[in-house]
């Protein structure tokens, strides 16, 4: 299986792919994803949580998920996630997330991998202010490109394109997006052939149609991944918003069969 960190395709967690503020966005657009030796071919399960901070809101996150793969060069994503969180105290925000991925790399077994991929997710969301309830959903479309390359047997970069659609539907009137996120990453293997290592990234989304700049949002984030026993590995993440205070940690624990 590929090496693939920040989008949602090769997820063993959760995905909260939407956001309670604007500008926190980057960060609940990551999930944590097992970084594998390029040539492994595995499946993987696994459950999570995760807190997203900011400066007035806090949000906790849930999910369970899975990765399959079909081939050798097509994988496959099943995440659902839940999220409830406060803003400025009399804000209540409910989140109930339904995603599904679709990944083909070119040349599994190649130190340079290109991918393409698909990203099909539902999100409802509710929102409550003293007696009074807003609902609404949207249906989010994304395409992926981006290649993966192994320096060497302990170390893979990652660079990563993709386009995101956003329908939005429900009781208040928000228009349709569209973004584009450039990510890149880095893995360095430490341990057990491949399944324990540490990555570094960098994120940055563009909102498109759009003549506001404080809507474009990066992010920094930093992932540890630990094979506890065999056939289980733990991972923590951590991911820092460069436009405001919001900071994001979590962690899922994952099965590999």
């Amino acid at each position: 299986m590929i090496k693939h960190i920040l989008i949602l395709l090769l997820t063993i967690n959760f995905a909260f792919s939407e956001s309670i503020d604007s500008n926190t966005s980057t960060l609940t657009d990551k999930d944590s994803s097992i970084s594998l030796h390029p040539y492994l071919t595995t499946n993987i399960i696994g459950i999570g949580y995760g807190q997203l901070k900011g400066s007035d809101y806090t949000a906790d996150i849930y999910g369970v998920g899975g990765d399959f793969s079909i081939t050798d060069n097509i994988q496959t994503t099943l995440v659902n996630s839940k999220s409830n969180g406060e803003k400025d105290v009399d804000i209540n925000i409910d989140m109930n997330i339904y995603s599904f991925g679709l990944l083909y790399n070119f040349s599994p077994n190649e130190r340079i991998t290109p991918i393409i991929g698909l990203s099909i997710s539902r999100s409802n969301y509710e929102f409550t202010y003293l007696d009074n309830s807003i609902e609404y959903e949207s249906l989010n479309i994304g395409i992926y490109t981006g290649v993966d390359y192994r320096i060497n047997k302990d170390f893979l970069v990652n660079g990563m394109v993709s386009l995101d659609t956003k329908t939005i539907s429900g009781d208040i009137d928000i228009d349709d997006s569209k973004e584009l996120s450039i990510d890149i990453d880095s893995t360095y293997f430490f341990l057990n052939d491949n399944f324990s290592g540490i990555t570094m990234g960098y994120s940055r989304d563009f909102a498109l149609e759009s003549d506001d700049e404080d809507k474009d949002e990066s992010s920094i984030s930093l992932s540890v991944q630990y094979l506890m026993v065999e056939d289980i590995v733990l991972i923590l993440d951590y991911s820092k918003s460069l436009e405001d205070s919001s900071n994001y940690y979590g962690f899922t624990a994952n099965y590999l069969f």
